[in-house]
């Protein structure tokens, strides 16, 4: 069964099936002569019904049905993050495309002194650059 792929709908029909299946209930446990076996019978199955059809109607039939939904926010996830990381890139190589070899050389040599000669900006052992951590360090 394929799930409604619109919510609003799928809340509706799932308040259609429990109130149906407590109104089953109901009717059933207050029939004349008291609670029979009958009766606790067709409570149970109306609730039963009623929890199936809410489990297929959100499509969480299985495991598998929401492990392949986790999977899917996950890609989904992951694949927003590599198309805002690979925006600031492609400026760049744009950018270095449009200078000859000697605008190339200067830029590159003007940003590397820009980066090592700025106090703010010191590399570490492990060639990262430090960040001040307080105001006193961009001091």
């Amino acid at each position: 069964m394929t799930p409604i792929p619109d919510p609003g709908q799928r809340t509706f029909l799932t308040l259609i099936i429990w109130v149906c299946a407590m109104v089953l209930a109901i009717v059933a446990s207050t029939q004349p002569g008291g609670v029979s076996f009958g009766s606790v019978l067709i409570t149970a199955m109306s609730l039963g019904v009623a929890y199936a059809a809410t489990r297929g109607l959100w499509g969480l039939v299985g495991e598998d049905r929401i492990k392949a939904l986790i999977r899917e926010v996950q890609r989904q996830e992951s694949g927003g993050k590599r198309k805002r990381e690979s925006a600031a890139p492609d400026k760049v190589e744009t950018l270095l495309a449009l200078m000859d070899e000697d605008e190339r050389q200067a830029f590159k040599a003007a940003l590397r002194a820009q980066i090592l000669n700025t106090p703010m900006t010191r590399l570490q052992d492990d060639g990262e650059l430090d960040m001040p951590t307080s105001v006193s360090k961009l001091l």
